[in-house]
């Protein structure tokens, strides 16, 4: 199945420590571990509850998944805010009212690609409304934040490596 997403898309080759190296398209980031690049995800809160997004299967990569709330690229020469807030609107149609917070930082190696991924909480109020971009999202859902999801729905999803790992370093400090 073709793809959805802009190959031609120009995104920022960094070094490990977020230096600036050159630029690539979105097809040659895909296409080589080589080209370290930035991404972003999301955890959208509303009180004790997270927003999971599953991926559309016309993503180019990691279709049909289950993900953060909200994930994406940086785009050459924007900022991770810039970059964070800007894929909030896109994917859920969330205006940020304030910055997300960053809450972990990891590279990713995949034999297909490397990209540095910073991973942001962002809390919405009880009643905001979400409106899901159909060509990214194949479906949302809430989750209550609780050991129950930790250790028996999660695993059993299907889930990306990011959130994976998210859910370790994060969503597990967080269960009440």
């Amino acid at each position: 199945m073709p793809t959805t997403d802009p190959q031609h898309e120009l995104f920022d080759v960094i070094d490990e420590q977020d230096h600036v190296i050159g630029q690539t398209t979105r097809f040659q980031a895909h296409h080589n571990p080589a080209l370290l690049h930035r991404s972003i995800g999301i955890l959208v809160f509303r009180g004790n509850e997270v927003f999971l997004q599953k991926r559309s299967t016309t993503k180019d990569t990691l279709p049909g998944l289950w993900t953060c709330s909200v994930t994406g690229h940086v785009d050459s020469g924007e900022d991770w805010l810039q970059a964070a807030k800007r894929e909030l609107t896109e994917e859920i149609g969330v205006e940020a009212q304030h910055d997300p917070v960053l809450i972990h930082q990891s590279i990713f190696r995949y034999s297909y690609e490397s990209e540095m991924m910073r991973f942001y909480r962002y809390d919405i109020d009880a009643n905001a409304t979400l409106t899901l971009d159909q060509s990214e999202i194949a479906e949302g859902k809430w989750f209550t934040v609780d050991q129950t999801f930790l250790t028996d729905q999660l695993p059993a999803m299907g889930i990306t490596p990011c959130l994976k790992l998210i859910a370790e370093v994060y969503l597990k400090t967080i269960v009440r």
